[in-house]
């Protein structure tokens, strides 16, 4: 029997590793938190009176299917050690260890469980299927948004938090559903500004002005009367039928082409944004400044925290980055390596259904491979 080794037990990882399983490969799935589902089973459903496709549903379907398959092993709070070729390159020797840090995603924590498999001192493998995710900006990282000092200022995951725990996104500060929320775009993304080396975060994350417009749209269905603002540099059009849900947003939601100097505290636990106006041909553009109940920051992905040394082991390739691979005209990353595959967010940043498709598409190449 075939046998592979998946790094990653978030949505493309289990993707990956079902579509194997059903066809008869031993899957080995690593994953270094206690429990699968990465960023995506932290998600909430952002559904108004139709559904808005941010597949989350699909998502959590895929985490409850893996229990069904019993040549899927799940190898939880573990990562990889060490990775040797042997064969002429035909099959990889690879070492898994128990994860020494306990915080790695810890706030995956409703997650379907399952039970650890016992992990053998070495796995021999045919193929390797890098699936390690993304790690969300840390707006602390620049001081302009006043994330951790302005009480009513979170960011999108932590709404998305709210969302699937609640069904509704409240302010922190007292437990109520605002009335005037700003989303802010681009935190941490296409920027210079921002710490560590400019390229970085030069870039665009693209997945966010879709969830961003999504969780807008839920939250102006849940609540007719609020009024949501938009803070955006320009909208990325996403899924087959964006005109029409941009036509909608325009009729539910005020959008600022403009992105905020500062954000900073106000009375009675209110967010003060503080950005140039656009100008009008009956006003020029100027600093205004506006109250809100609520901020939501829609940070941009990063590489995951340990993607430095998951390359190193494998001797992958990297982007400019950090990503993994070149890029190809291909929907397949080089990695220098044809036993070696990398799918989802940890090859560029990605939604779920295309986390999902890169899955599959990976899974059908390694298949051919074998």
């Amino acid at each position: 029997m075939s046998s592979v080794l998946i790094l990653g037990g978030g949505i493309t990882g289990v993707t990956a590793a079902t579509c194997l399983a059903r066809h008869g490969v031993e899957v080995h799935l690593v994953e270094r938190s206690a429990r699968l589902g990465g960023h995506a089973v932290r998600f909430g459903c952002k559904a108004t009176n139709v559904c808005l496709r941010c597949n989350v549903c699909v998502a959590h379907a895929a985490f409850r299917a893996v229990r069904t398959f019993p040549n899927l092993h799940v190898h939880l709070q573990s990562r990889l050690e060490e990775v040797q070729m042997f064969k002429g390159g035909r099959k990889l020797r690879v070492k898994v260890v128990p994860n020494t840090n306990r915080h790695a995603d810890s706030a995956a924590t409703a997650a379907p469980s399952t039970a650890p498999a016992q992990v053998p001192q070495h796995l021999d493998v045919d193929a390797v299927i890098v699936a390690t995710g993304f790690a969300a900006f840390d707006p602390r990282e620049s001081s302009v948004y006043g994330y951790g000092r302005v009480m009513n200022v979170i960011t999108g995951l932590e709404a998305e938090e709210q969302l699937a725990r609640q069904q509704v996104i409240t302010r922190p500060s007292d437990g109520q559903i605002p009335k005037k929320i700003a989303c802010i775009q681009c935190v941490g993304s296409r920027t210079e500004e921002v710490f560590r080396r400019p390229e970085d975060t030069n870039y665009c994350s693209t997945v966010c002005c879709a969830y961003a417009l999504r969780m807008a749209r839920h939250v102006f269905h849940a609540a007719p009367n609020s009024a949501v603002t938009v803070f955006y540099m320009d909208i990325q059009h996403f899924g087959q039928d964006f005109d029409s849900f941009w036509r909608d947003c325009r009729q539910q939601i005020r959008f600022v082409r403009s992105r905020p100097s500062e954000i900073f505290q106000g009375p009675n636990d209110t967010v003060l944004v503080r950005y140039a106006a656009e100008a009008t041909p009956d006003k020029l553009t100027g600093v205004s400044e506006e109250s809100f109940d609520l901020a939501v920051l829609a940070v941009g992905l990063r590489p995951a925290a340990d993607a430095r040394t998951v390359a190193d082991h494998l001797g992958l390739f990297t982007d400019p980055c950090g990503f993994f691979g070149n890029k190809a005209e291909t929907a397949f990353a080089d990695t220098g390596c044809d036993r070696i595959f990398v799918a989802g967010a940890c090859e560029a940043p990605k939604d779920i259904a295309s986390c999902i498709a890169q899955a599959e598409a990976v899974a059908a190449r390694v298949l051919t491979t074998l």
